[in-house]
């Protein structure tokens, strides 16, 4: 079940078009003795240092100051997530890093600040001048505090569905309001992050025209994140059927790739995709439909049956962790 909300999807754990496999998630219930008048959860400071790379990117924004938050929920003794926070001058606070501590997303993808600061760095290194990024919304809009470009579905933040746990069903109101401290004001949507996944879910060589026709003439990426099929799962789903599994940290590599195989196969889905993460675990997406192994979001992420590289009007330009980088060819140079 999913609920709009302000042009804000929230939607609950349990809706058919994403399948948790083996995780905690449709275990997790927090405790029902908590008070009804209590929020779901809040934010609340952690004294721990922010990491590394949270520290290093608030060193790429003037006067930018990094720390922790953690969800916290009534009649759970644990954070259920933790965040990497940047306060901007001026545009609010900014989470660079999220992590769920309860084994599934909740209310939103796992967020790699390694990962955010090697996008950003070559992003920073290597993006001609004046160039249009085409990215998910809440992407878009972490990146143009960084990033010298133009990001069209920045206004569209705050769109994306938002994963809440089926013992939160009927908080939505609440949620909306916990989550607005997120959303800066990135203007008026105009319908172009619908255009977007539409040609992300059309078979990819129709996908990468429309795309280009969604960027205009000016040079053009598309930066996508594994994440991005999982979030698109919730956002569409009516049209995306996806899951995933994690895999212990056990053995080796080649044998946990061996392993996500063979049970892919064993339960009959038609791609997978893995994602190796910190601490050695190894993340798998899987489709259960076929249709959707050969649309441009099936083809330019490394599912088992993409042609990585290989889309018309596509060339792979960089990779870094869950992140794949696309120029998008301008229909003039197409042949």
């Amino acid at each position: 079940m999913a609920f709009t909300l302000a042009g804000k999807c929230i939607a609950v754990a349990g809706i058919a078009a994403v399948l948790i496999a083996g995780g905690a998630f449709g275990a997790w219930r927090l405790s029902q003795s908590a008070e009804a008048a209590s929020p779901p959860y809040a934010y609340e400071a952690d004294q721990a240092e922010p990491s590394a790379e949270a520290a290093k990117l608030a060193a790429l924004a003037p006067g930018a100051t990094a720390s922790v938050l953690e969800v916290k929920a009534p009649g759970f003794e644990r954070a259920v997530a933790t965040a990497q926070v940047l306060t901007l001058p001026g545009a609010g606070d900014v989470i660079v890093g999220w992590t769920s501590e309860v084994g599934e997303p909740v209310l939103r993808s796992d967020i790699s600040e390694r990962e955010e600061l090697a996008l950003i760095t070559a992003l920073n290194k290597h993006l001609p001048q004046g160039s249009t990024v085409l990215a998910m919304p809440a992407v878009s809009a972490r990146l143009a505090h960084f990033v010298a470009a133009d990001f069209p579905l920045a206004a569209a933040v705050g769109q994306e569905a938002l994963r809440v746990p089926a013992s939160w069903a009927g908080r939505e109101d609440e949620i909306e309001t916990l989550e607005t401290r997120w959303l800066a004001d990135g203007g008026a949507p105009d319908g172009s992050y619908a255009d977007f996944i539409d040609a992300l879910l059309a078979e990819d060589v129709y996908g990468a025209a429309r795309l280009q026709t969604l960027a205009g003439p000016r040079d053009t990426y598309i930066i996508l994140h594994m994440r991005d099929v999982f979030d698109l799962g919730l956002d569409s789903p009516d049209r995306l059927l996806v899951g995933l599994r994690d895999f212990p940290a056990a053995g080796q590599v080649h044998d946990k790739s061996r392993a996500v195989k063979e049970w892919a196969k064993a339960q009959g889905h038609v791609a997978y995709a893995v994602e190796r993460r910190e601490g050695g675990v190894i993340r798998a997406y899987y489709l259960t439909d076929a249709k959707d192994k050969s649309t441009l979001l099936g083809q330019l992420l490394p599912f088992n049956t993409a042609d990585l590289g290989r889309v018309a009007g596509t060339t792979l330009v960089f990779q870094t962790g869950g992140y794949w980088i696309y120029r998008l060819q301008p229909v003039v140079d197409r042949t």
